[in-house]
């Protein structure tokens, strides 16, 4: 059998040729799976947002006395992820400045909308489960949908 020898120069050649064609994300994405659970109720405190799944689901986990919902942790406006942050009590995106409520209502910026709620629901086991192909916008009226949080009372969460 004989033996081949390539060239540097027709690697190079072929990677100009082959990348143009294919196509290249300049965005970094994380696969997570949609479905998955994260935990017991009581595990997320009144009044607190969860930021603890924000860089591998990226969604926050938030309990606001009555219901528990799951945030999605992107901005509309570019796809950035805003920080949370805890002493001004809001979400504030590092790349347009659109600024959200705890609850994820936007209150200023160039953001088309709120932030979106991610499907979430009480597991037979107890434990929240969150499904990321469902997500809720409050402008469409879609925040009034069960299926986009947990009631406190029915979850056996601290109050």
């Amino acid at each position: 059998m004989p033996v081949t020898h390539s060239h540097p120069w027709q690697c190079a050649l072929a990677m100009v040729t082959i990348l143009p064609l294919t196509a290249i994300s300049c965005s970094y994405r994380v696969e997570v799976p949609a479905k998955g659970k994260i935990g017991f109720p009581r595990e997320y405190l009144p009044g607190a947002v969860e930021t603890r799944f924000q860089s591998g689901l990226s969604l926050w986990v938030v309990h606001d006395g009555r219901r528990i919902y799951a945030l999605q942790a992107v901005c509309p406006q570019e796809g950035c992820r805003p920080n949370w942050l805890e002493g001004e009590q809001q979400f504030k995106c590092p790349c347009c400045s659109s600024g959200f409520q705890k609850d994820g209502v936007k209150f200023k910026g160039p953001a088309p909308h709120s932030l979106e709620r991610i499907a979430i629901a009480l597991a037979k086991d107890g434990q929240l489960e969150i499904d990321q192909g469902r997500s809720f916008r409050m402008e469409l009226g879609q925040w009034d949908d069960p299926a986009s949080y947990v009631a406190a009372e029915s979850a056996g969460a601290p109050r």
